[in-house]
């Protein structure tokens, strides 16, 4: 094979390839005003169920559990260890405290990485929109495709006799409290401070090797690395998911972490007695594997996040329906249709992408094989025409 046909079959290579550049255009205008206006509605859908709750627990039929007071409040951590906070004060000043850190946690997705409106004004192909950085818009897409595979998964176990189990409230805002504290509760139990440790150590035995000389750099490199992971990455020249990707962006350490996290958050729900049948387990660790990822890829605001939205998102709207019907039983509706086609629209478009990948994936390497052998081939032409 000579330099010619080796030029050609790069050419023909190229153009096949070019038939699937990297960001694979399906997202077309049209599509990309309607992913944006389906972003917007979302996200005004959760600052008005953000406000909702508040005016609920504080409602004239919610304020008798809200002004009740409290005495323990259950702190867990390190998945295994749950003490109780002797705190003297009204279920309603502690709800306050968790509005105020969910108030916190949408600023901080609003703000960084390059923050919402940027990101809103975005046009996106397949490869850029994976790879935004923007939690916030993101926010939509990830739990609504994590809500339905959550479904999908738990309608087939029940299919074969795997009973997912419920959790009954007796008192609707006994409920909302313990959906609001839930999300943090679990977090910083199951993600935040397993990872905390993680970190702690990491930075510990590899003192000198990243050059930690003083505790001062220590403290601020842990710090950063609990609340935003992929910056303690940056500052240290780590591979960082936003550069490598999810497979070698996280490093085994972490894919042993958010194995062993997500298998006991899963088995958590299960042995808790609240009302969870073994069917849980599974779905539980389905939510637990994405919201270690979310936090890894984006901070400590994601999964908390995540979780409000599968616990308190949902239930205000069911609430405020309950109580007034009108037109909170119609935007629960829409919220409900809109959640699960979004969801279902962005599995399929995942599995297109990565269909479409791996066929790309199979060009370069079938041609590249090509050109390898016809090297080969030639080089021994040559030898043979040598002797």
């Amino acid at each position: 094979m000579n330099s010619f046909n080796i030029d050609r079959l790069k050419k023909n290579w190229r153009k096949k390839v070019s038939l699937l550049p990297k960001g694979i255009p399906i997202l077309g205008k049209s599509l990309n005003y309607l992913l944006r206006v389906v972003v917007l509605f979302f996200v005004f859908t959760f600052i008005v169920s953000l406000f909702l709750g508040l005016v609920l627990m504080f409602s004239p039929e919610g304020s008798q559990f809200s002004f009740s007071n409290i005495e323990n409040l259950p702190f867990g951590f390190l998945t295994l260890f749950i003490v109780a906070l002797p705190v003297k004060t009204t279920y309603g000043a502690i709800f306050i405290l968790i509005w105020v850190i969910y108030v916190l946690c949408f600023i901080v997705s609003w703000k960084t990485n390059f923050g919402f409106i940027k990101a809103v004004r975005k046009t996106f192909d397949t490869k850029s929109l994976l790879e935004n950085k923007n939690f916030l818009f993101m926010f939509p897409l990830i739990s609504s495709s994590l809500l339905v595979l959550v479904i999908l998964v738990q309608s087939l176990q029940e299919t074969v006799g795997v009973p997912t189990g419920s959790i009954d409230f007796h008192n609707a805002y006994r409920g909302l409290f313990e959906l609001a504290y839930s999300p943090l509760f679990e977090e910083i139990m199951f993600r935040i401070s397993p990872f905390a440790v993680y970190y702690a150590i990491l930075l510990i035995f590899n003192q000198a090797r990243w050059q930690i000389w003083s505790l001062g750099i220590y403290i601020k490199l842990f710090f950063t690395a609990v609340f935003f992971p992929e910056r303690m990455k940056k500052r240290l020249g780590l591979p960082q998911i936003e550069n490598v990707g999810v497979r070698k962006g996280i490093s085994n350490g972490e894919w042993l972490m958010i194995i062993l996290t997500s298998t006991i958050f899963g088995l958590a729900h299960y042995v808790s007695g609240s009302g969870w049948e073994i069917g849980k387990i599974t779905s539980s660790f389905l939510a637990g594997f994405v919201f270690c990822l979310a936090y890894l890829a984006f901070g400590f605001h994601a999964p908390i996040l995540l979780h409000w939205f599968f616990n308190y998102y949902f239930y205000v709207y069911e609430v405020a329906t309950q109580n007034y019907q009108g037109i909170f039983e119609n935007i629960e509706s829409i919220i409900d249709f809109t959640v699960q086609i979004l969801g279902l629209s962005i599995i399929l478009f995942f599995l297109t992408y990565l269909i479409l990948k791996l066929y790309r994936d199979s060009i370069s390497s079938s041609d590249a094989k090509s050109i390898e052998s016809g090297l080969t081939m030639d080089l021994s032409s040559n030898d043979e025409i040598e002797n």
